[in-house]
């Protein structure tokens, strides 16, 4: 039962959110009139996660409560000295070191949740709200003797990921005056990377030191020697251990001059790309690679609302700590594999039982990542799963994940499997499924291989696999396997602006060895998401209608709706229907209109004349 709406609200709602809107934070990244676990009964009137409200993670990436009061509210009412008294009470039963007041109508203060104070940012009174960014500063430097917070140089243009595309676009004029055009693409592309990374570091150092004081960062590097600088700071970093497996990854294209250089750091120095939410190495790789290079890899990159909704739909049941192996056979820059094991880690710490074993071992020995983009992605995936709080040891580069040996060895893979023609040394005779050279149809078998028997897997397939009449008995094959627990499709502009490719997702369980070569008993539940929460098209604004954050982890075969959710009897996935698992294929078939050869005739001709009059009017 949702709390009783109350005056406030309104002004929220017509004040809150067009500010968090100038801001760059997204609505679903806060919860309203909530309790959290660690606040118990408590109730805040806005929390702020650096995550979306759906994520089992929102309460561990809290980084700010505000506490709302009406319009009329003043300075040293009684009601904003009781929002003082509770704020202080919910921001330090959730960990928060500070919180916000406001009157929901221009006047804002932010408080030391230990001692009451005012908080100070750069020397000035908060008198507004802030950016995640600065959030976060606040949440790290604020304690029981300090109320000044410094981030004046960290940027205040908060993460947007076409913000960011843009900027990239204004780089390759940078680029092409150094003679880097056509033909230069990876050094392109590793240069870009670099810089990125390098802003992660001094965005991070800032805030949880982890670099020798000698190393010069991005605010420390000089005008006339910039690019002498900047060097000086790669050889620096790559020689700490925790850094060394970026030694050749980060590099400043020996072209560029000092102008250039103090371009590219104007440039990207807009952003806050330390814990932004967007897939920079993807939108990186999009931006700048050939067209050739993508067709020939079939690469695109996952975005992180939908890996959220794969992780936390896959490993919902996973809330007792156990030795257990989860893979990404194709991990690119390890998205999949940061958020399972942030999600792991909330659930199990959520469950009193993260113990420091629990810990280590989650860190050390649960998550293997594969990719063949050993220069740019696995150096990239290793720094996000050191980010994280992995190591990112078991995290490495393969010539081809389909020669590897990887039969019966993991409890879990999560993928986007890659697509398009094959063309490795993987022995095409020695897989059962299919003789096609073909990406995705070969990947998909490797996945089942290399699952324990009982083991899951959550994996994005295009739709080719799944309902192309051609495959049928490769779907056949792949059903004796495993057990298909759901399907859920996705819409074709959900990888968009990278491609427009229709995929699914497919949840399924690899079979014990007695219960293979025979289709499952169990019905198969379909689920057809028409709104991802975010606007068809390229540009890829949120919106409020999301059929994945409305539906609850665990919710599969529970939902059903007409058109759209339904569990499908496993007599339905049968050779008339070509073993299709096209979730449209049986919730929304299109019916077949049987028509005379004479009125099939005379619907030939009208079509003609409309054409012809259409011409004519043209």
């Amino acid at each position: 039962m949702q709390p009783p709406r109350r005056l406030e609200d309104t002004h929220i709602d017509q004040y809150m959110r067009a500010r968090f809107d100038e801001l760059g934070i997204p609505w679903v990244q806060t919860r309203r009139n909530a309790a959290t676990a660690r606040s118990g009964q408590l109730r805040g009137d806005i929390w702020v996660s650096r995550t979306t409200h759906d994520s089992p993670n929102f309460e561990a990436q809290i980084v700010a409560l505000i506490e709302c009061k009406d319009r009329s509210c003043q300075l040293g009412d009684r009601d904003w000295l009781d929002a003082i008294r509770q704020g202080r009470e919910k921001a330090t039963r959730q960990g928060l070191h500070s919180f916000f007041v406001t009157n929901t109508d221009g006047l804002t203060r932010c408080y030391n949740a230990i001692t009451g104070a005012e908080i100070t940012l750069d020397g000035r009174v908060i008198a507004d709200f802030a950016s995640v960014p600065v959030l976060i500063a606040v949440q790290a430097q604020v304690n029981a003797e300090n109320n000044a917070v410094r981030v004046r140089s960290f940027a205040q243009v908060v993460p947007d990921a076409n913000r960011f595309r843009s900027a990239l676009w204004n780089l390759r004029q940078v680029f092409r005056s150094r003679g880097m055009g056509r033909g230069s693409e990876e050094a392109i592309i590793k240069t870009t990377l670099t810089f990125c990374i390098l802003h992660i570091l001094s965005e991070r150092q800032r805030l949880h030191p982890v670099l020798p004081s000698t190393v010069l960062l991005w605010s420390d590097w000089r005008r006339g020697q910039i690019d002498r600088d900047v060097r000086n700071t790669i050889d620096d970093v790559v020689e700490v251990a925790m850094f060394q497996h970026l030694r050749g990854s980060l590099e400043v294209d020996g072209r560029l001059n000092a102008d250039a250089v103090a371009r590219i750091v104007d440039e990207l120095g807009q952003f806050n790309l330390y814990g932004s939410d967007f897939d920079f190495f993807g939108i990186v790789y999009e931006t700048y690679a050939s067209r050739n290079i993508k067709k020939d890899f079939g690469e695109f990159y996952t975005p992180r609302h939908i890996v959220r909704f794969m992780v936390r739909n896959l490993f919902f049941l996973e809330t007792s700590p156990r030795p257990i192996r989860i893979c990404d056979l194709a991990c690119g820059t390890g998205g999949f594999l940061v958020e399972a094991f942030l999600y792991l880690q909330e659930t199990y710490r959520r469950g009193g039982s993260l113990t420091d074993d629990v810990s280590r071992r989650l860190k050390n020995s649960t998550f293997v990542g594969l990719d063949t983009n050993g220069q740019h992605a696995i150096p990239y995936a290793r720094t996000n799963m050191m980010m994280a709080g992995d190591g990112g040891a078991h995290v490495r580069a393969t010539a081809d994940s389909l020669t590897e040996d990887l039969s019966d060895q993991f409890d879990y893979i999560i993928a986007n499997v890659p697509y398009g023609q094959y063309a490795g040394a993987a022995d095409i005779s020695s897989f059962a499924y299919t003789n096609k050279r073909r990406y995705e149809l070969l990947f998909l078998e490797k996945i089942v291989t290399s699952l324990l028997p009982g083991g899951k897997a959550a994996v994005i397939v295009p739709d080719g696999l799944v309902q192309n009449t051609s495959n049928d008995s490769y779907r056949l094959r792949f059903l004796f396997d495993v057990t298909v627990e759901a399907v859920v499709s996705l819409p074709s502009f959900s990888f968009l602006p990278y491609t427009g490719e229709k995929t699914y997702i497919l949840f399924f369980t690899k079979k014990m060895p007695r219960d293979r070569g025979r289709l499952q008993e169990q019905p198969i539940w379909h689920y057809i998401v028409d709104h991802d929460g975010f606007q068809a098209g390229s540009k890829r604004f949120p919106i409020n209608q999301d059929d994945l954050t409305s539906l609850e982890d665990g919710q599969f075969g529970r939902l059903l709706i007409d058109g759209k959710a339904k569990l499908v009897p496993i007599d339905e996935v049968c050779e008339a229907n070509f073993f299709s698992l096209s979730s449209e294929t049986y919730l929304r078939r299109k019916e077949v209109v049987e028509m005379s050869e004479v009125q099939f005739e005379q619907l030939l001709v009208f079509g003609e004349r409309f054409l012809e009059s259409a011409f004519d009017h043209a």
